[in-house]
């Protein structure tokens, strides 16, 4: 909850046993949240569905952190529709120049639900008309009054530029804006239950498209594993650790493309991918880490990883 006549703020956080009140930080002029309880309290007991919940969440809670660091002295509204198009995210490592992202880990959602800005002292909320990703815009100004009988208004309005930029900093062209429209729509079809092949076909169009896209292997790499087909998973994955530095992402990766080693019967391969992990010292491959512990004493085989589930809006394949 917000005021623009007071300029404060306030997060309430609700459990099914309490409620906490988030203030700013002192001297601060600014408050956010992602999708995790920020209330030191309540993160104790809390219930995520996976680690990359935790992990993406977080990242994108940073990103807005170091974009609110960043443009201290202010921020209008034209910068608040740029960052909700920012493929860009703290902390990614590129293994070669050419890298394109256009997937996670940042505050661009594949299937956000809506993007909004709101102008409380302008009475007005920004709201985003694009396909999805929709936080690449464009917006359109929706004035708001809280008088007079409840009802549709008809105003005019006109959509502003199109958003987004990539992870460098560059504004999206419209082949990659194009890119990203067509991943939200993969991965909407994953989550509508659409016939697997016809999914799996459009990813490797992406990847075809975008071969330096490491999401997009990855992607196609989980529907191939769940579909059987581990030589093609695999080869996807080699593509994708070729440009994937950034440690969660990375760690994922090496854990299932070990599990898919260990389903096509190559051992060694897979020993040399929880090799990789066991190396990594970084918080966020943490996770991957534990479970290849447990991988190695319970080898994957080809039926227990078409157990596995996979997670369409965070590209990732787990228990």
């Amino acid at each position: 909850m917000s005021s623009a006549s007071e300029r404060d703020a306030v997060l309430i956080e609700v459990t099914g046993a309490g409620v906490a009140a988030v203030r700013p930080d002192a001297g601060s002029t600014h408050l956010s949240s992602t999708n995790r309880y920020v209330d030191p309290g309540l993160r104790v007991r809390e219930v995520t569905t996976s680690a990359i919940f935790v992990e993406d969440s977080d990242s994108r809670r940073a990103q807005v952190e170091a974009f609110a660091a960043k443009h201290a002295g202010g921020i209008d509204t034209a910068l608040l529709e740029e960052l909700l198009g920012d493929f860009g995210a703290p902390g990614l490592i590129d293994r070669t120049d050419d890298v394109v992202r256009l997937s996670d880990p940042s505050v661009v959602s594949a299937v956000s639900v809506a993007s909004i800005v709101a102008e409380p002292e302008r009475r007005s909320i920004c709201v985003s008309i694009g396909r999805a990703p929709t936080g690449c815009g464009p917006y359109i100004d929706i004035p708001w009054a809280w008088d007079g009988a409840m009802g549709r208004v008809d105003v005019e309005s006109q959509a502003g530029p199109m958003r987004g930029r990539t992870h460098r900093g560059e504004p999206l062209s419209p082949a990659q804006r194009s890119l990203a429209e067509r991943l939200s729509a993969a991965t909407q079809a994953m989550l509508d239950r659409e016939a697997p092949h016809r999914v799996r076909a459009e990813l490797d169009d992406l990847c075809a498209a975008a071969p330096t896209e490491p999401g997009f292997a990855t992607a196609a790499a989980i529907l191939a594993a769940l579909d059987g087909q581990l030589d093609t998973a695999a080869a996807h994955l080699d593509r994708a650790l070729v440009y994937e530095g950034t440690p969660g992402p990375r760690s994922r990766a090496l854990l299932i493309r070990s599990r898919v080693a260990d389903a096509a019967g190559r051992p060694d391969d897979a020993r040399a991918d929880r090799a990789e992990l066991a190396a990594m010292t970084d918080a966020a491959a943490a996770p991957a880490r534990a479970e290849a512990d447990r991988d190695e004493r319970r080898p994957f085989t080809r039926r227990r990883l078409a157990l596995l589930s996979p997670d369409a809006m965070l590209i990732d394949l787990h228990r």
